[in-house]
C-alpha cells in the first residue's frame, strides 16, 4: 500500500507533467492557428476547460485566447462541470463557423468512425 507522502509526490509528479504538456500543445496550437488566421477571418475556436482547471490555469488560458484572438478568431471558452460527451457535441455542432476546439483538462468525448 502507498503511503500518504508517496501518493502526494506522485499526485504533484503528475501535475506538473500535465501542465508541461498542456503548454507544449497551447504553443502548438497558436503557432498552427497563425499559419491559417488570414483565410479564416470570423470563424471560432472553442475552448473547453475542466471546471477544476479553470481557476489555476486562467493568467495561461486568458493568455492563449489573447493570441489567438489576435490572428483574427473569435474564441469561446466554456467551462466544463458535468456535461456529458453528447451534451458538449451537440453544442459544439451548434457553433456557427467553428474551425476548431481546444480541451483542457478530463473533457468527455465520444470517439466515432466514419466508413
Amino acid at each position: 500500500m502507498i503511503d500518504d507522502e508517496a501518493e502526494k509526490k506522485v499526485n504533484d509528479m503528475n501535475s506538473r507533467q500535465f501542465l508541461c504538456l498542456l503548454m507544449i500543445t497551447l504553443v502548438g496550437f497558436s503557432h498552427a492557428l497563425v499559419a491559417v488566421a488570414i483565410s479564416q477571418q470570423n470563424q471560432q475556436v472553442c475552448l473547453l476547460v475542466r471546471s477544476s482547471l479553470s481557476d489555476s490555469l486562467r493568467d495561461r488560458l486568458d493568455r492563449w485566447k489573447d493570441d489567438v484572438e489576435k490572428t483574427g478568431f473569435d474564441v469561446i471558452e466554456k467551462v466544463i462541470s458535468s456535461e456529458s460527451a453528447n451534451q458538449i457535441r451537440t453544442w459544439l455542432q451548434n457553433l456557427p463557423s467553428l474551425a476548431g476546439c481546444l480541451l483542457v483538462g478530463d473533457i468527455p468525448y465520444v470517439i466515432y468512425a466514419t466508413r
